[in-house]
């Protein structure tokens, strides 16, 4: 079955994304397990909308999504599915949101291979240039070396 599930935006170390579209398909499989239980399965794939980590550029990563839950009353903790309540309704839109944060690399990058930011002056290395450098302060140690010589 095929359902188009709403993603709320999500805060990662101190930056917020956000969905690309108001609602994502996802297919979603239902099926009974031995013992009245269930087992459950969703895969999709999700665009986010936010800055890069290493440059603060604008950033859309594809997260491809596929989890599946078990829930078997009576089978202890291991086997009872936090998304699905007394009433045996399950909670879809949360189970995407905690997917997509398991699912997310460690970097949003903008691309793959994002230089980041000079450390001098903070300006952004790949709109910069290969001519982008600073002089390097003097070493603090040839200090006295250099009062001698004055």
């Amino acid at each position: 079955m095929s359902l188009e599930v709403e993603l709320d935006p999500l805060e990662l170390g101190g930056n917020s994304y956000s969905a690309s579209k108001s609602s994502f398909p996802i297919a979603l499989e239902v099926s009974r397990t031995v013992g009245d239980g269930w087992a459950f399965r969703i895969a999709g794939e999700v665009e986010l909308e936010g800055p890069c980590t290493r440059c603060l550029a604008p950033a859309a990563p594809k997260v491809k999504v596929e989890a599946r839950e078990v829930s078997t009353p009576g089978g202890g903790d291991e086997l009872d599915s936090p998304y699905l309540d007394e009433e045996e309704i399950l909670d879809v839109k949360s189970w995407l949101r905690d997917s997509v944060v398991l699912a997310i690399p460690g970097s949003i990058l903008c691309h793959s291979n994002c230089p980041g930011l000079c450390e001098e002056c903070g300006v952004r290395l790949a709109t910069a240039g290969p001519e982008h450098h600073h002089e390097k302060p003097p070493d603090p140690r040839w200090a006295a070396l250099r009062d001698l010589s004055e």
